[in-house]
């Protein structure tokens, strides 16, 4: 973060001390001291943490500095010493009211509501153990959640024999609109289709899901490679990938704060799934014109769609929401908060979107280390010569 400049950081450092109230001051020191340590350690936290710009250093003080002012219980307890700056940063929910914490709650509360009405209903069956009860629903559930859409599926033709379509590509590369499309291609080829997301594959939670009756296409969104994969991957129809410039998958990790760079194990692992691929499409084609891989997997599929309903499914790709509000992941969509970018909307459908538009990483020596640690990733692909 070269670009912030001292005074600005200066400044900051006023405005978090600014931002204490009153507070009992435990010996040794004077509160006028742990408050002036306190706000120091946290300024430095903030632009250490801070992604790769100035207008997130700015966002992220402007969001603790007015955290701080309303809640005089947080400032009490971090001139005590009870609560550690560190742990400040790295637990958003500190940062609210309690009653901005109740209302969040609410929220979620009324989202998961939401999102498990799209399991029930109009299907008329419920399945044990497939189907989300709510119980145990988390960021990471692995049971069907069903679209409103999805439910009218009692009318369309049965399935004589269901099969397992997994979607494996990694992260920030598309994976997300890769799932969504499978889905929304079956539901237009009136096809039914079940969906899931699973962490870890195994044969038993694979066999757990075909058995469902009716039967439906088991759709698998999953990310990781593990060795066992290849005694149970023959169970999959279709594997399909989605591959990204390495420069804008690190840009869009620091964006989203999930890390600074890019394990080993990010590559490695893609090429085992491609190995095994039916289909690997390249995020820059997805943003530039969605048609293409959308044609190119309902081949796969042995879908026959108009160009009007091909249309259509891009503009629902493209107006994607989750469906729900609140801080939760969508359990229909995957999609997370914030999961795109302005700039990754601005861009999508624009044909002539170069390669540095749709991955800018402003971090050229970290690009210049991609490059060369990736180099086989980096030319199989042509993001390099």
């Amino acid at each position: 973060l070269d670009e912030v400049p001292d005074p600005e950081r200066a400044k900051a450092r006023a405005l978090l001390c600014g931002s204490f109230g009153n507070g009992n001051a435990p010996s040794p020191g004077t509160k006028d001291e742990i408050i002036a340590r306190l706000s120091e350690e946290l300024e430095h936290l903030i632009f250490q943490q801070s992604a790769s710009s100035l207008s997130d250093y700015r966002a992220e003080m402007r969001k603790v500095v007015a955290s701080l002012r309303r809640c005089e219980t947080l400032r009490a307890r971090l001139v005590q010493g009870e609560v550690k700056a560190s742990h400040l940063l790295a637990e958003p929910q500190m940062l609210l009211t309690e009653e901005q914490r109740f209302l969040r709650a609410k929220v979620h509360q009324e989202s998961l509501e939401r999102c498990l009405k799209t399991s029930f209903g109009k299907l008329g069956y419920f399945l044990l153990g497939i189907d989300c009860d709510g119980s145990n629903c988390s960021i990471t559930c692995e049971r069907r959640h069903l679209e409103s859409r999805e439910q009218m599926r009692g009318r369309w033709p049965q399935l004589e024999k269901n099969h397992v379509v997994i979607c494996a590509g990694p992260e920030r590369s598309g994976s997300t609109w890769l799932y969504n499309a499978i889905r929304l291609l079956h539901l237009k080829a009136k096809v039914p289709c079940d969906s899931y997301w699973l962490s870890r594959l195994s044969r038993e939670n694979l066999e757990e899901r075909l058995r469902a009756k009716p039967a439906a296409v088991v759709l698998v969104k999953t990310h990781e490679w593990f060795d066992h994969y290849p005694d149970f991957i023959h169970m999959a129809k279709h594997v399909f990938l989605t591959h990204r410039d390495l420069r804008g998958v690190v840009a869009s990790y620091r964006r989203v704060k999930w890390g600074l760079a890019i394990p080993d194990a990010y590559v490695a692992e893609h090429w085992e799934w491609v190995k095994r691929c039916s289909l690997d499409l390249s995020y820059e084609q997805i943003m530039r014109n969605a048609l293409v891989p959308l044609k190119a997997i309902a081949e796969r599929l042995n879908f026959r769609l108009t160009e009007e309903q091909f249309e259509e499914v891009r503009e629902d790709l493209q107006e994607l929401k989750r469906s729900h509000c609140g801080n939760a992941v969508c359990q229909v969509t995957k999609l997370w908060p914030d999961h795109r970018s302005h700039e990754t909307e601005e861009l999508q459908g624009k044909g002539d979107s170069s390669n540095e538009q749709l991955n800018e990483l402003k971090d050229p020596e970290y690009a210049q280390v991609l490059n060369s640690r990736f180099k086989e990733y980096q030319r199989f692909y042509g993001y390099i010569s």
